[in-house]
This record gives C-alpha cells, structure tokens and sequence, in this order.
C-alpha cells in the first residue's frame, strides 16, 4: 500500500469513500469550490492510503489560524478521517496519521487539531498519538416561548452581508482561539456543507444591529449553531426575537464555549448543560504539551476560549 494526496487518485473513488463514511457527496465540483473559498484548506487537501486504485482511509487537514496567549499560531485540523467498511482496526489510520504529522510539520503547523465523538473506535487511536480531549461541545434544548417579548427585529436570508464578519470581530475582541475569521466565513462554512445551515439572521433594534444569528431548521425544532452580540447582554433579548420569528415547537443552542457567552445564554432560558459525545481534540505539533498548559495557551483557564460547532471541519 501506498500514501497519495487527493490529487493523485481519482476524484470519484475519493467521494464514494465519503459517502460511504459520512453520507457527504466531496464530489470534484466541490472541493474545486472550497479550494477556491477558504484559505484554511491545505494544498494537498487529504491523504489516502492506496490499495492498488481504491483508497482503503482517508484524514484531510485544514490551516485555521488560532489566536493563542502566545500569539497567533497555525492549527492543523484534521477532518474526514474514514476507512472502508470492514476494514478499520487494521492499522490503516496509523500510517496515514504518522505521514500526515509529517507533512503538517513540513507546512508549519504549530498545534494539532480535531473534532471527534468519544464513543468512536478513533478516538482511542487519537489518543495514542497523544491527542487530548480539551473541550467537551455541550447543547441546550428546550420548548419554544412562543410570547417571548423582544424589541428586536429579525433580518432573515442575510447571507452576504458584511455585518456579520463585523459584529464577530467586535465580539471576539480579547478572546483566543477561533477569535479570527476568514472573509467570507459564511460561504466558507456553506462550501464544506451546504445542508449546515439553513439562515443567517441579523438581529436589529432601533435601526442599529446588535448581532446575528446562523440557524438550521431540523423538523420541530429552530438550531440556534451561532449567536453573537458585542454586547452580550443582548443575547437574551435576540433569543426572544428568533422564537417569535420561527413557527418550531423547540428552540436548541449548539456549542458556543466563551464564558461570557454561555452565561448570557443561560440567562436566555439555554443553559449549556446537555452533554454530547462530541468534543475537541488537541496536542502540541513539535513538542508534548501538558493539558494545563494548552488550557493555559487557548485562554480556557480564563474562560475566554472561542468555539463554536461552525469552527469545525
């Protein structure tokens, strides 16, 4: 067996080993988009252990930039890692992961990244590459208030507005990790998954935005997956406004990891205290990196850690 990048081996093989791992159609057409988008996606996109023609597993990498309390450092985040059905357990993840360290050495990663479900064979591979987890992703859910009182106002199919990148930096002052976007996020985010979301709201009161909101509409229930204030204590009121503006019979609220943020929610009758198998995953990329001191190094000792479930690939 042989490691080839995605270029080397045919495209359509490649999407057929994603649809069988994840139900996602990676057709040519789209990786042609998100190359062309986002500025993270590495230039070798994913490599793949070759058996003959047919790829046999697959583990992608991405270069967000992390605003760390060392200052900003490049991540690699490993995404779409996948092996056939019924061949897992045979080693093949571990070759892939020890030449994938390689290159992402080779292309200047500072922190290895990922996000996984504990309940996965994978995570236990993960941790013997030192891995560790870092951040649980916690939901809220509950019924919708339907007679929720807001003065806020809510602007749906803001897809393109420039708001949106300026009402995140604003919030995201003094914050580390994911504290700085690409232009375009939003695109970006719909490139790798155009099901991901279903709206993008701006939230206004009294002709001036006070935030936004990125939302999925899953049968009964509205997925708040991303509210962001400046001014965080708008975030109940912006709660309110959303249950006014869908007709669901539960409101959720995806990860958002910021203390700040999670208090505010919390006050919006969405404390974060479901738990999930979800949680991400990090280690030091030139050196081992005790727990406390990624903690240390991403602000999660001062609960100014940001996440959310968007940040993911």
């Amino acid at each position: 067996m042989r490691v080839a990048t995605y270029d080397e081996i045919d495209p359509d093989r490649a999407m057929r080993l994603n649809a069988m791992a994840f139900n996602w159609l990676l057709d040519s057409e789209k990786v042609a988009n998100i190359r062309k988008i986002d500025p993270a996606c590495s230039d070798w996109l994913a490599l793949y252990l070759m058996d003959g023609k047919e790829p046999v597993a697959q583990a992608g990498v991405c270069y967000p930039r992390l605003t760390t309390s060392e200052g900003e450092m490049r991540a690699g985040f490993v995404w779409g890692v996948a092996t056939r059905p019924g061949l897992a357990r045979k080693g093949y993840q571990k070759i892939l992961f020890e030449s994938m360290h390689e290159r992402m050495l080779d292309d200047g990663a500072d922190l290895f990244v990922l996000m996984t479900l504990r309940s996965f064979v994978a995570h236990g591979l993960y941790e013997k590459f030192e891995y560790m987890d870092i951040v649980p992703f916690n939901w809220s859910v509950r019924k919708r208030r339907a007679n929720s009182k807001s003065s806020v106002h809510v602007l749906k199919k803001q897809w393109k507005s420039r708001e949106i990148a300026r009402l995140y930096r604003e919030a995201s002052e003094g914050a580390l990790g994911f504290a700085r976007r690409a232009d375009g996020f939003v695109s970006i985010r719909r490139a790798w998954t155009p099901t991901w979301l279903d709206d993008a709201c701006l939230l206004e009161r009294g002709g001036r935005t006070v935030g936004y909101a990125l939302l999925s509409k899953w049968k009964d229930r509205l997925v708040i997956q991303e509210i962001c204030c400046p001014e965080e204590r708008n975030i109940p009121e912006c709660v309110a406004a959303l249950e006014r503006a869908y007709d669901v019979q539960y409101v959720q609220l995806s990860t958002h990891t910021k203390r700040s943020t999670i208090k505010w929610a919390e006050r919006a009758g969405l404390p974060l205290d479901v738990g999930t198998y979800i949680v991400f995953m990090a280690r030091g990329a030139r050196r081992p990196v005790a727990r406390a001191g990624l903690e240390r190094l991403l602000g999660m000792d001062k609960g100014i850690f940001q996440m959310t479930d968007l940040d993911s690939y």
